[in-house]
Protein backbone atom coordinates (compact mmCIF):
# COMPACT_ATOMS: atom_id res chain seq x y z
CA UNK A 1 0.00 0.00 0.00
CA UNK A 2 2.86 2.37 1.05
CA UNK A 3 5.23 0.66 -0.53
CA UNK A 4 7.22 -0.78 1.99
CA UNK A 5 8.73 -4.30 2.01
CA UNK A 6 5.97 -7.34 2.85
CA UNK A 7 8.57 -9.87 4.37
CA UNK A 8 10.22 -7.98 7.17
CA UNK A 9 12.90 -10.68 8.89
CA UNK A 10 11.63 -14.17 7.91
CA UNK A 11 8.18 -13.17 8.34
CA UNK A 12 5.28 -11.67 5.88
CA UNK A 13 3.30 -8.42 7.34
CA UNK A 14 -0.25 -9.76 6.83
CA UNK A 15 -2.11 -6.31 7.75
CA UNK A 16 -3.63 -4.39 5.39
CA UNK A 17 -1.20 -1.43 5.41
CA UNK A 18 2.29 -3.02 5.99
CA UNK A 19 4.49 -1.80 8.93
CA UNK A 20 7.41 0.60 8.15
CA UNK A 21 9.57 -1.48 10.45
CA UNK A 22 8.53 1.37 13.19
CA UNK A 23 7.83 -0.34 16.94
CA UNK A 24 5.20 1.56 18.81
CA UNK A 25 5.55 1.92 22.32
CA UNK A 26 1.66 1.71 24.49
CA UNK A 27 1.60 4.92 26.66
CA UNK A 28 -1.91 4.43 28.86
CA UNK A 29 -3.98 7.58 29.14
CA UNK A 30 -4.02 9.71 32.48
CA UNK A 31 -5.91 11.17 34.52
CA UNK A 32 -4.13 13.04 37.53
CA UNK A 33 -5.35 13.53 40.97
CA UNK A 34 -3.94 16.35 44.03
CA UNK A 35 -5.51 17.98 47.06
CA UNK A 36 -4.04 21.29 44.98
CA UNK A 37 -5.82 20.57 41.96
CA UNK A 38 -9.64 22.30 41.18
CA UNK A 39 -12.30 19.36 39.89
CA UNK A 40 -12.67 22.34 37.15
CA UNK A 41 -9.25 21.11 35.40
CA UNK A 42 -9.03 18.82 32.49
CA UNK A 43 -6.96 16.60 34.75
CA UNK A 44 -4.21 15.90 31.95
CA UNK A 45 -1.36 16.95 33.71
CA UNK A 46 -0.25 17.48 37.25
CA UNK A 47 -0.38 21.51 36.87
CA UNK A 48 -4.22 21.08 35.69
CA UNK A 49 -4.99 18.14 38.09
CA UNK A 50 -8.05 17.08 39.93
CA UNK A 51 -8.65 17.53 43.27
CA UNK A 52 -11.20 14.79 43.83
CA UNK A 53 -10.71 11.15 43.56
CA UNK A 54 -14.39 10.70 41.78
CA UNK A 55 -13.86 13.47 39.94
CA UNK A 56 -10.26 12.21 38.26
CA UNK A 57 -12.54 8.49 37.80
CA UNK A 58 -15.50 9.93 36.08
CA UNK A 59 -13.22 11.98 33.66
CA UNK A 60 -10.75 8.96 32.81
CA UNK A 61 -14.17 7.02 31.95
CA UNK A 62 -15.51 9.75 29.49
CA UNK A 63 -11.97 9.19 27.75
CA UNK A 64 -13.70 5.77 27.71
CA UNK A 65 -11.17 4.38 29.85
CA UNK A 66 -7.39 5.70 31.07
CA UNK A 67 -5.19 5.27 34.39
CA UNK A 68 -6.02 7.72 37.12
CA UNK A 69 -2.66 8.40 39.53
CA UNK A 70 -3.43 10.19 43.02
CA UNK A 71 -1.29 12.25 44.57
CA UNK A 72 -0.67 11.31 48.27
CA UNK A 73 -3.15 13.08 50.88
CA UNK A 74 -5.85 12.43 53.04
CA UNK A 75 -9.21 12.42 50.36
CA UNK A 76 -12.36 12.58 52.38
CA UNK A 77 -14.65 10.67 49.88
CA UNK A 78 -16.16 7.87 48.84
CA UNK A 79 -15.94 6.47 45.66
CA UNK A 80 -17.23 4.52 42.91
CA UNK A 81 -15.03 2.68 40.53
CA UNK A 82 -15.91 2.69 36.65
CA UNK A 83 -14.76 0.18 34.06
CA UNK A 84 -11.85 0.43 32.11
CA UNK A 85 -10.95 2.93 34.54
CA UNK A 86 -7.58 1.80 36.68
CA UNK A 87 -7.50 4.17 40.00
CA UNK A 88 -3.54 3.75 41.39
CA UNK A 89 -2.70 5.74 44.55
CA UNK A 90 1.13 6.18 45.75
CA UNK A 91 2.43 9.51 44.03
CA UNK A 92 4.53 12.32 45.01
CA UNK A 93 2.68 14.35 42.47
CA UNK A 94 5.42 14.36 40.14
CA UNK A 95 6.16 11.34 38.34
CA UNK A 96 6.12 10.53 34.57
CA UNK A 97 5.98 6.74 34.82
CA UNK A 98 3.52 4.53 37.14
CA UNK A 99 6.90 2.34 37.81
CA UNK A 100 8.47 5.55 39.72
CA UNK A 101 5.51 5.86 42.35
CA UNK A 102 6.43 5.02 46.26
CA UNK A 103 3.19 3.76 47.71
CA UNK A 104 5.06 2.93 51.36
CA UNK A 105 6.08 6.91 51.36
CA UNK A 106 3.41 8.60 49.77
CA UNK A 107 0.37 7.14 51.75
CA UNK A 108 -2.76 8.39 49.98
CA UNK A 109 -6.00 7.38 52.23
CA UNK A 110 -9.70 7.31 51.12
CA UNK A 111 -11.21 7.91 54.07
CA UNK A 112 -15.08 7.37 54.46
CA UNK A 113 -16.13 9.28 57.06
CA UNK A 114 -18.22 6.23 58.46
CA UNK A 115 -20.66 7.07 55.54
CA UNK A 116 -21.22 4.04 53.53
CA UNK A 117 -18.48 1.65 51.88
CA UNK A 118 -15.38 3.59 50.99
CA UNK A 119 -15.08 1.84 47.37
CA UNK A 120 -17.92 0.27 46.11
CA UNK A 121 -17.52 -1.58 42.45
CA UNK A 122 -21.18 -2.23 40.37
CA UNK A 123 -21.47 -4.25 37.52
CA UNK A 124 -17.32 -4.39 36.47
CA UNK A 125 -16.38 -6.81 34.09
CA UNK A 126 -14.17 -8.94 34.97
CA UNK A 127 -10.58 -7.20 35.42
CA UNK A 128 -11.83 -4.09 33.75
CA UNK A 129 -11.38 -1.82 36.62
CA UNK A 130 -8.42 -1.45 39.49
CA UNK A 131 -8.14 -0.03 43.21
CA UNK A 132 -4.09 -0.07 43.87
CA UNK A 133 -2.24 1.89 46.06
CA UNK A 134 -4.37 3.24 48.86
CA UNK A 135 -5.27 3.38 52.47
CA UNK A 136 -9.22 2.55 52.79
CA UNK A 137 -10.71 3.26 56.21
CA UNK A 138 -13.76 4.77 58.29
CA UNK A 139 -16.09 3.33 55.56
CA UNK A 140 -19.71 1.62 57.80
CA UNK A 141 -21.67 -0.93 56.10
CA UNK A 142 -23.37 -4.08 56.42
CA UNK A 143 -22.45 -4.81 52.72
CA UNK A 144 -18.80 -3.88 53.23
CA UNK A 145 -17.00 -1.20 55.18
CA UNK A 146 -14.39 -0.75 53.04
CA UNK A 147 -14.66 -2.37 49.29
CA UNK A 148 -17.95 -3.62 48.11
CA UNK A 149 -18.35 -5.60 44.74
CA UNK A 150 -21.53 -6.37 43.63
CA UNK A 151 -21.80 -8.26 40.29
CA UNK A 152 -17.96 -6.64 39.93
CA UNK A 153 -14.72 -8.27 39.02
CA UNK A 154 -11.99 -5.54 39.81
CA UNK A 155 -8.63 -6.08 40.75
CA UNK A 156 -7.48 -4.92 44.27
CA UNK A 157 -4.25 -4.77 44.96
CA UNK A 158 -1.63 -3.30 47.21
CA UNK A 159 -3.95 -1.39 49.54
CA UNK A 160 -4.40 -0.87 53.17
CA UNK A 161 -7.83 -1.55 53.91
CA UNK A 162 -7.93 -0.99 58.07
CA UNK A 163 -10.52 0.15 60.32
CA UNK A 164 -13.39 -0.50 59.08
CA UNK A 165 -17.27 -1.11 60.42
CA UNK A 166 -18.22 -3.95 58.27
CA UNK A 167 -16.13 -6.12 56.52
CA UNK A 168 -12.99 -5.02 54.71
CA UNK A 169 -13.74 -6.50 51.48
CA UNK A 170 -17.31 -7.70 50.49
CA UNK A 171 -17.93 -10.02 47.51
CA UNK A 172 -21.65 -10.74 46.45
CA UNK A 173 -24.11 -11.45 43.41
CA UNK A 174 -21.22 -13.17 41.41
CA UNK A 175 -18.39 -11.16 42.28
CA UNK A 176 -15.19 -12.18 41.03
CA UNK A 177 -12.60 -9.88 41.96
CA UNK A 178 -8.33 -10.52 42.09
CA UNK A 179 -7.74 -9.89 46.11
CA UNK A 180 -3.99 -9.61 46.15
CA UNK A 181 -1.05 -8.31 48.01
CA UNK A 182 -3.12 -6.24 50.33
CA UNK A 183 -3.23 -5.66 54.26
CA UNK A 184 -7.08 -6.31 55.69
CA UNK A 185 -6.52 -5.69 59.52
CA UNK A 186 -8.55 -4.15 62.05
CA UNK A 187 -12.32 -4.21 60.50
CA UNK A 188 -14.93 -4.92 62.95
CA UNK A 189 -17.66 -6.99 60.68
CA UNK A 190 -14.47 -9.00 59.33
CA UNK A 191 -11.62 -9.46 56.59
CA UNK A 192 -13.31 -10.42 53.93
CA UNK A 193 -16.79 -12.12 52.81
CA UNK A 194 -17.75 -13.66 49.76
CA UNK A 195 -21.42 -14.59 49.13
CA UNK A 196 -22.28 -16.49 45.73
CA UNK A 197 -18.35 -15.28 44.11
CA UNK A 198 -15.32 -16.86 43.28
CA UNK A 199 -12.30 -14.27 44.34
CA UNK A 200 -9.29 -14.71 43.97
CA UNK A 201 -7.40 -14.00 47.50
CA UNK A 202 -3.68 -14.24 47.21
CA UNK A 203 -0.73 -12.77 49.04
CA UNK A 204 -2.97 -10.99 51.95
CA UNK A 205 -2.40 -10.24 55.41
CA UNK A 206 -5.67 -10.63 56.87
CA UNK A 207 -5.13 -9.98 60.60
CA UNK A 208 -6.76 -8.75 63.87
CA UNK A 209 -10.38 -8.90 62.19
CA UNK A 210 -13.90 -9.29 64.30
CA UNK A 211 -16.74 -10.70 63.24
CA UNK A 212 -19.58 -12.95 64.08
CA UNK A 213 -19.04 -15.00 61.61
CA UNK A 214 -15.60 -15.67 60.10
CA UNK A 215 -13.03 -13.18 61.21
CA UNK A 216 -10.67 -13.90 58.91
CA UNK A 217 -12.83 -15.14 55.62
CA UNK A 218 -16.28 -15.91 55.30
CA UNK A 219 -17.65 -17.68 52.43
CA UNK A 220 -21.31 -18.51 51.61
CA UNK A 221 -22.05 -20.51 48.57
CA UNK A 222 -18.36 -19.37 46.66
CA UNK A 223 -15.59 -20.77 45.39
CA UNK A 224 -12.99 -18.55 46.49
CA UNK A 225 -9.18 -19.36 45.23
CA UNK A 226 -7.27 -18.74 48.54
CA UNK A 227 -3.25 -19.12 48.41
CA UNK A 228 -0.29 -17.79 50.54
CA UNK A 229 -1.71 -15.75 52.70
CA UNK A 230 -1.20 -15.22 55.88
CA UNK A 231 -4.60 -15.27 58.01
CA UNK A 232 -3.87 -14.55 61.57
CA UNK A 233 -5.32 -13.37 64.93
CA UNK A 234 -8.79 -12.52 63.87
CA UNK A 235 -11.71 -13.36 66.26
CA UNK A 236 -15.42 -14.60 65.30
Amino acid sequence: MDGQARTQGAHVDIGADESDGTVWQFSPRVVYVSTSGNDSNDGLSWSSAKRSVQAGIDAAAALLGAEVWVAAEVYNERIALRRYVHVYGGFAGSEDARDERDRFTNTTVLDGNEAGSVVTASGIPYRTATIDGFTVRNGKASNGGGIYCYYSSPMISNNAVSDNNGYGVYCSHYSSPEISNNEISGNTGGGIYSENSSPTISTNQIVGNAADYGGGIRCYSSSPTVSNNTIAANSA
